[in-house]
């Protein structure tokens, strides 16, 4: 179960003759998937622990759903006529970069069983891929990094690596959108207004900042930037998008 038959999948943009437009996907065996079945329904009860409330990606009753709303409440932003600036970021391959030295240590801080992080590192240590294209099978390579595509366990390990690269981004910062809600019915009695705090929006790895102040904002992203480092993942700068909206206060 530690090797893997890769295959490539076409992203279905980009140059059809661009390696970086394919996503690698590792195959796996019957009794394989069987098996990490019953260990992932052990792992998720540790990630459904850590995952911050706006990581909507592969949870039970989530979906991107949940991340249209909760950008459509950012758009009260302009009701409420506060400056509004978002950053949508994008990294680098993700998934295949990950560093696993930095994965196991992230398991083990969070109380991962011994045994069952056992289980997870043999599965990861000493992998040989083949690539199969065409029909046609490359010379086996080793593979030291990054979760294995294609394999259930890898979107929950990637979840909770990611969301202890968000504590270590913000630690007691308290950046964000605050906006002004209620949900008892009186609409219109403005000192009965509670404050929600809109701060990031997530699906896996695709991640969106928010926050009233480009400052702030640029110092979330300063602090993301190294804490990704330290799991050896990084920022792609061509697909990372900063959106303004900034509305005059009369």
């Amino acid at each position: 179960m530690r090797d893997s038959n890769i295959v490539t999948i076409y992203k279905g943009k980009g140059d059809s003759g661009d390696g970086n437009s394919y996503r690698g996907i590792s195959l796996l065996s019957i009794v394989g998937k069987v098996f990490w079945r019953v260990v992932l329904g052990r792992l998720q009860r540790l990630a459904d622990c850590v995952y911050p409330e706006a990581q909507c990606g592969f949870r039970s009753r989530r979906s991107t759903i949940d991340m249209v709303f909760t950008v459509r409440q950012l758009q009260k932003c302009r009701e409420q006529r506060t400056s509004l600036l978002v950053a949508f970021v994008d990294l680098n391959k993700a998934f295949d970069s990950i560093s696993r030295g930095g994965l196991f240590t992230a398991l083990e801080r969070i109380g991962c069983p011994p045994k069952l992080l056992r289980f997870i590192m043999s599965f990861h240590e000493d992998t040989i891929g083949v690539v199969v294209f065409n029909g046609i099978t490359s010379d086996p390579f080793p593979i030291r990094r990054g979760v294995r595509q294609g394999r259930v366990l890898a979107p929950t390990l990637f979840g909770i690596l990611f969301s202890l690269i968000l504590c270590e981004t913000f630690g007691r910062d308290q950046h964000g959108i605050h906006l002004h809600t209620r949900s008892d019915g009186k609409l219109f009695k403005i000192s009965f207004l509670k404050t929600k705090r809109n701060r990031e929006s997530l699906f896996i790895d695709r991640l969106l900042f928010a926050d009233s102040s480009i400052l702030k904002l640029q110092r979330m992203l300063d602090n993301f930037s190294p804490a990704c480092s330290l799991f050896s993942m990084s920022i792609n700068p061509i697909k990372t998008v900063v959106s303004q909206d900034v509305l005059a206060i009369e």
